[in-house]
């Protein structure tokens, strides 16, 4: 059966059930059934570990998504680097919290079944925050800027294809964390080692004949640290605008839609 929340115990799955980071406390009312139903949003969060950010920017990232989830929701974390040895991809998270237990359920329940409930729900509240920052830290802290390549287009179409468009969530956001500068045999934004303004209908026509997309199903996308450079450089907006122009033009051939472009703070909230 699906864990629930007691001191002690480790989560396990039943064969076939999805991976979740996140004790559940329904079963202290014997509803699992409540939770196996399908989330009504689901959260992605993708680090480009091929950039350093600042603090602040770090910090922007946690804020977004505590801001961001509700009970009820999915998260899932998300990281790829350069194809070096090493740095593959991963998922070092990924969970759903709890939904609220509807009042009809709640009147089918005797009260100290519902008093440990309630006491699991706020427990679990506060390990998932806990667990997201520990983890958001980590990926961050294994970031590198000296790598060869940064292989963003492929990454985003392999995601795509294996874990955001097989999500069962109504709604799929994406919280990607990346300077979106890629620099790849397909397609690259760098000249003689500076970044270029980037032929669109051609980046986009050399995409589509490697087939590095995959549809994401509608997704919302937000993007937090595009154009970023450390130390205090300056990128143009000449170039931020044909920069934002290639992934308005790659997420609508990937069938979702850019809702935020942080350059490189975000200024909105995920919705």
């Amino acid at each position: 059966m699906v864990a629930f929340w007691s001191e002690g115990s480790p989560n396990e799955f039943p064969p076939g059930a999805a991976r979740d980071d996140f004790p559940s406390c329904y079963g202290l009312i014997d509803r699992l059934d409540l939770v196996l139903a399908s989330p009504g949003r689901e959260l992605f969060i993708i680090i480009d570990q091929t950039v350093r950010l600042d603090p602040e920017l770090r910090r922007g990232v946690h804020l977004k998504i505590q801001h961001f989830l509700q009970p009820g929701d999915r998260i899932t974390l998300l990281t790829f680097s350069a194809n070096a040895k090493g740095r593959y991809a991963g998922m070092p998270l990924t969970g759903r919290l709890d939904p609220p237990l509807d009042e009809k359920v709640r009147y089918h329940v005797s009260v100290p079944k519902l008093k440990k409930f309630d006491r699991c729900m706020k427990k679990q509240r506060r390990y998932v925050r806990r667990t997201i920052d520990a983890r958001l830290e980590a990926a961050f802290a294994q970031a590198a800027s000296n790598l060869p390549k940064t292989e963003l287009v492929g990454s985003l179409a392999r995601f795509g294809e294996t874990v955001i468009s097989r999500s069962p969530a109504g709604r799929k956001v994406i919280l990607l964390v990346s300077d979106m500068f890629e620099n790849s045999d397909v397609v690259t934004f760098y000249s003689r080692g500076a970044v270029r303004p980037i032929d669109i209908d051609r980046a986009i026509g050399g995409i589509k004949s490697a087939g590095l997309y995959a549809d994401w199903r509608g997704a919302g996308v937000y993007v937090i640290g595009a154009g970023f450079i450390g130390g205090g450089g300056y990128r143009s907006e000449k170039l931020l605008s044909n920069l934002r122009r290639f992934w308005e033009a790659y997420l609508q051939l990937s069938n979702a839609k850019l809702e935020g472009w942080g350059a490189p703070a975000l200024l909105v909230e995920l919705q």
